[in-house]
């Protein structure tokens, strides 16, 4: 009559048909096997009486008085009746939720993250319904709600990272019983597919380098050829963190130290980067402390809004762009760090660069790895065995034997038997035999096949 359903997180539910045949689900939360089970037969006992017409066990009703937190679960799902009737609770305004939202989670969380909770926020609040109560909202308003954003000219990424929000914000609400379902559940929008970042190459990065002063020089190289998150990395790392005898960074990771066993990274001091760190070494000062001389730029880090206020990009322009005479390109410091991924992705295994740039295999695929113009000249000019009319014989016997062999099986048993000759029958697809042509690899002949 019942039965026991567990999520990969291992919370509990009991479900089970009611009297009137409707589905429902009596939640517990994480719990054990075994007490699972007993609830499973509370339930199936209690909700056999009432199907009859009869009143609970006694020992059924000892059983729910002495665990007051399941009797209230057995009254949220019709199993028994309220003791006392429940008294209605007003549901909060989305305001209001959203508000108390950011005052649970908000203090364990980044500044920029509380930002960007805030412009989710704001938006939420401006499209929906003024004073709309959290209960009242239904996915006819959420998909209301993305038509504005859309009117509002905003891009289809921008708008799929908000409703990722909204969907955090109304999953808190249904765990705290604030509503039953979540209505942004089923409001999708995909994300752009096209790549946000450009190849910046080592030609553009030369033309700047020869414009910037050493203070840029070395930003520019942590970015591009060191692969750091700029500004984060870039204005917090030090001149104690590089190890010059064995070719080391020890990379501060401001973005990621919230994370268990992450906040600092060790990262090689690639050649084309050391010799920029040894000519501002040798220009700074003894008692340096920081590898860029630019406190005013980790002052306007250090804001409320966190690393996002440095404003390095305008100076970058300035400073740099104009007197190079480059064009600014899309996502400038971000970029360069994908450049370096991308380099580092053509010499070294994947994990390798990404314990390197602090990154996920599944995040250097989807938004770092990039398509160059070197990669296009590359198998353009390829001749590969692709081209059958020009392959060497022996491939072809082996693409013929691949054919017939799909699992590779006739490829090696011919490696596996030394010794055939051109002389040695085969036979063909069509069940009659021939000699082997393309001059085929000789196999020897076990015992077996001379048996008689």
């Amino acid at each position: 009559m019942a039965s026991i359903a567990r999520t990969k997180n291992g919370t509990t539910r009991i479900l089970f048909y009611n009297g009137e045949g409707y589905r429902k689900a009596l939640y517990l939360g994480k719990c054990s096997k075994a007490d699972s089970e007993k609830i499973k037969h509370r339930v199936e006992s209690v909700l056999a009486a009432g199907i009859l017409g009869r009143s609970i066990d006694q020992e059924d009703a000892t059983w729910l008085a002495t665990f007051p937190k399941v009797r209230e679960k057995f009254e949220l799902v019709g199993l028994i009746q309220p003791t006392e009737p429940a008294k209605e609770k007003e549901s909060p305004t989305l305001a209001e939720f959203l508000k108390g939202f950011v005052e649970r989670y908000g203090s364990t969380k980044k500044p920029a993250t509380r930002v960007v909770w805030q412009q989710v926020i704001d938006t939420l609040v401006a499209f929906m319904p003024k004073g709309i109560r959290m209960d009242a909202i239904n996915t006819g308003h959420c998909r209301d709600f993305v038509e504005k954003m859309r009117r509002k000219k905003m891009a289809d990424s921008t708008i799929h990272k908000r409703l990722t929000f909204c969907r955090q914000f109304f999953k808190d609400a249904v765990e705290w019983k604030v509503i039953i379902e979540n209505p942004f559940t089923s409001i999708k929008v995909q994300r752009g597919s096209e790549l946000s970042n450009v190849f910046v190459s080592r030609q553009t990065i030369d033309a700047l380098m020869a414009k910037a002063n050493t203070r840029w020089q070395v930003i520019i190289a942590l970015a591009r050829y060191g692969g750091l998150r700029t500004p984060s990395e870039t204005l917090s790392i030090k001149w104690a963190d590089i190890d010059w005898e064995s070719g080391r960074m020890h990379v501060p990771e401001p973005k990621m130290e919230h994370h268990k066993g992450r906040g600092v990274r060790v990262c090689p001091l690639f050649p084309e980067l050391r010799r920029v760190l040894e000519k501002a070494r040798a220009e700074a000062p003894q008692d340096a402390e920081f590898v860029v001389d630019a406190q005013a730029y980790r002052d306007a880090a250090k804001g409320g809004n966190g690393w996002s206020s440095a404003n390095l990009r305008t100076q970058f322009i300035k400073s740099v762009l104009k007197k190079a005479k480059v064009e600014p390109w899309v996502r400038l410091f971000h970029s360069m760090r994908a450049s370096r991924q991308t380099e580092l992705l053509h010499e070294y295994p994947i994990h390798v660069v990404c314990r390197w740039l602090g990154n996920s295999p599944e995040v250097a695929r989807k938004h770092y790895a990039l398509t160059t113009e070197e990669d296009f000249a590359k198998a353009a000019s390829f001749e590969g065995a692709l081209n059958t009319t020009r392959a060497e014989p022996d491939l072809v016997q082996n693409e013929r034997g691949s054919e017939e062999s799909p699992n590779g099986a006739e490829e090696d048993s011919t490696k596996e038997n030394a010794g055939e000759t051109d002389d040695f029958p085969q036979r063909s697809s069509n069940g009659q035999w021939r000699r082997r042509e393309l001059n085929p690899r000789p196999v020897m002949l076990s015992i077996r096949h001379l048996h008689v």
